[in-house]
């Protein structure tokens, strides 16, 4: 089973996180974090994390949050 890329079968953990500027730089922080840090923070984008068992992470990335949200259900009407 794949999406976008993604072997899914290997997958443990999927993250819904934030790609956000912070000064120069950019990363991915949990929604919670954004919560308690929003006015220090500018946001860039969304990100799933796919957590895979015995092999590296992967990450696709989407411009909105309703894509992301798009992207989630389309993964869990997989299983």
């Amino acid at each position: 089973m794949e999406y976008q890329g993604v072997d899914l079968k290997d997958v443990v953990k999927i993250y819904p996180s934030i790609l956000v500027r912070y000064g120069d730089d950019l990363t991915t922080i949990s929604f919670e974090w954004y919560e308690e840090n929003r006015d220090s923070v500018e946001v860039e984008g969304y990100v799933l994390i796919f957590v895979k068992k015995d092999k590296p992470r992967q990450e696709l990335y989407f411009k909105s949050y309703q894509e992301l949200q798009q992207a989630l259900q389309e993964i869990i009407n997989l299983f």
